[in-house]
């Protein structure tokens, strides 16, 4: 590069439109710098440590710059329109350091869905990541659709992970059925809670079709969310984390020699159906001796646990009082029911209170007085699925530690529907010498959802809440949660 070509670029923080503004300020005859693309990395690695105005740029935004200057009339543009879209994402964000988090959460799952890349959460690997694959584009068409790619991932994100169901279907779902959307709902904010952010990576890309408008994608990207859930809740259920992303990871960067297709951007975009999907995954469950109803079932009566997997716990509460009811041979225990008898595969029962807690029904640390079967404590059960149930927020923090005969009364009152029954009832604890709260009772007697309760109160008073009933009653809630899932992997 000729002497008079050679550039030295400063930064500075434009705060009305928050990003880095790039300047030619004078030629540097004592660095010989190669390209443009080095000025600009010399100046944001400067800039990165250097800013004035004490806010440290993300890689994304040390990157858009770039973008800018490579984009010929960028003002007005695709690119400029699919680049606001990362933008928006990134301005929901409110504070510094939540940014930088949530640009590394963002830029390492795009990296994934470009080419099944592991990218480290390094600002500095991260910009030149950003950089080299931009500028590896050998064309402007080649540039625009790495961020257009970019863009549909901010959008994954703004449109699904972000909705709120109150506020109506996903964009782009529109024409799916209530009853599945409010399925896929649930199914989303499981996923989301339960901080399993490597699905993020596979339901982008089927996302990336519905807002491509291509045929059948809407109904696909269902059945990718279901495909994903079942995936880990399967797995969850009867193993720990460990494997679990590099499932994910192989997928998108695909194995031809083990005939793993690539889900990324840079595989064989025809590769990336359904059947392939669930096929992979129920490969992977095989490879786990997880893949039949009796290898699943051996594992997840035990390792199904509060203390190992507490959001999929909670979901396997929900899956297995969705229409069920109560076994009237088996007290304790539910069986299915006849279709809508109890409704619970809908997003409104994940966020309602009424079933917002997780109670242990024989405590963890239960009171000295209480009598509970000391085989739960010496065999371990009371983290089991088998010893929890979903209950409001106020009668956990009132059961807490108590024992049987008194966490029965507050159950019966939370499955009793009438009403001079319930009056019988608070009698029955008084003359027990039991004091229930009166605010407890009444938030209780106006609970909306209340069915799953009932088997366990089937019990009764004087029935015993022991070791093998809550093995009997883990066994039962794996076997509807296997039933019900497993069918979300098949074709």
């Amino acid at each position: 590069m000729a002497d008079s070509q050679k550039k030295q670029y400063a930064v500075y923080w434009h705060k009305e439109n928050r990003s880095p503004i790039i300047l030619d300020v004078f030629a540097r005859e004592d660095i010989a710098y190669g390209d443009t693309v080095s000025y600009m990395a010399v100046a944001f690695d400067m800039f990165q440590s250097l800013n004035a105005s004490g806010t440290p740029l993300t890689s994304i935004e040390t990157f858009k710059p770039i973008v800018v200057n490579y984009t010929e009339s960028y003002k007005g543009s695709t690119v400029e329109k699919d680049f606001s879209y990362v933008d928006e994402l990134l301005d929901k964000v409110t504070s510094d350091a939540k940014k930088n988090r949530f640009t590394n959460e963002f830029l390492t799952s795009l990296a994934l869905v470009i080419s099944g890349y592991k990218l480290s959460s390094q600002f500095s690997v991260q910009r030149r990541w950003l950089n080299s694959v931009y500028m590896a584009c050998d064309s402007s068409q080649k540039k625009a659709e790495f961020i257009q790619r970019m863009g549909q991932h901010a959008r994954f994100y703004i449109n699904i992970q972000e909705h709120k169901p109150q506020s109506g279907a996903y964009k782009g779902l529109e024409r799916i059925s209530d009853d599945q959307m409010n399925l896929i709902f649930l199914l989303v904010k499981y996923l989301k809670d339960s901080g399993h952010k490597m699905a993020n990576t596979i339901l982008s890309r089927f996302y990336s079709d519905v807002l491509s408008e291509k045929e059948n994608s809407a109904q696909n990207f269902c059945d990718a969310v279901k495909a994903i859930a079942a995936f880990y809740t399967l797995w969850r259920a009867a193993d720990t984390n460990a494997g679990l992303d590099n499932v994910y990871r192989t997928l998108l960067k695909g194995d031809a020699d083990k005939g793993v297709p690539s889900f990324s951007w840079a595989g064989n975009v025809s590769d990336m159906t359904i059947s392939n999907l669930k096929a992979y995954l129920k490969k992977e469950l095989d490879k786990k001796s997880l893949g039949t109803k009796e290898e699943w079932l051996k594992k997840a009566k035990m390792n199904l646990r509060y203390d190992k997997a507490k959001f999929v716990c909670r979901f396997a509460l929900l899956v297995a009082a969705h229409d069920t009811i109560a076994d009237e041979t088996y007290p304790g225990l539910m069986k299915i029911g006849t279709l809508g008898c109890n409704p619970c595969l809908d997003v409104k029962f994940w966020d309602a209170d009424d079933l917002s807690d997780i109670e242990h029904i024989a405590p963890g640390k239960p009171r000295e007085n209480a009598d509970w079967d000391k085989g739960i404590y010496t065999d371990e059960y009371q983290n089991t699925i088998g010893n929890l149930t979903l209950l409001p927020e106020e009668i956990n923090e009132s059961a807490s530690n108590k024992g049987w005969a008194e966490k029965y009364y507050y159950y019966k009152h939370l499955a009793e529907i009438d009403v001079d029954k319930l009056t019988q009832l608070a009698e029955a604890a008084k003359n027990d010498g039991i004091t229930l709260k009166d605010s407890v009772l009444n938030n209780l007697r106006n609970a909306a959802h209340n069915k799953h309760i009932v088997p366990i109160v089937n019990i009764g008073k004087e029935g015993k809440w022991d070791a093998g009933l809550i093995q009997q009653r883990s066994e039962r809630i794996c076997e509807i949660l296997w039933e019900r899932v497993k069918a979300w992997l098949e074709e």
